[in-house]
């Protein structure tokens, strides 16, 4: 199984409580969307520690090639085109087998 992991940090100014609740909503619609995708999280950042990013997701997928099509997928393309660059100040990501 291949996971892949990606943080966001919003632009300073942004409302991060109604970006994240936003952001929850597109991508639960576009996680049922995605073949290949075996289960997914997300979640605004609980504010424990000082450096974190704002917001987190955690997908997992059937293998390299499944994540390969996700991030190719117009669904996914216009859910970070609509919901996060515009807002988006930083961002980072790791994919892992497990």
């Amino acid at each position: 199984m291949t996971v892949h992991v990606a943080v966001f940090r919003w632009k300073e100014g942004v409302d991060v409580q109604k970006q994240n609740a936003v952001l929850d909503e597109a991508l639960d619609r576009m996680a049922a969307q995605i073949p290949g995708l075996v289960s997914f999280e997300r979640g605004g950042d609980l504010g424990l520690y000082r450096r974190s990013f704002d917001y987190a997701l955690v997908a997992h997928f059937d293998g390299p090639e499944a994540l390969k099509a996700y991030k190719g997928n117009g669904v996914h393309e216009a859910v970070f085109q609509t919901h996060i660059a515009p807002v988006l100040g930083q961002q980072g990501s790791v994919q892992f087998e497990v």
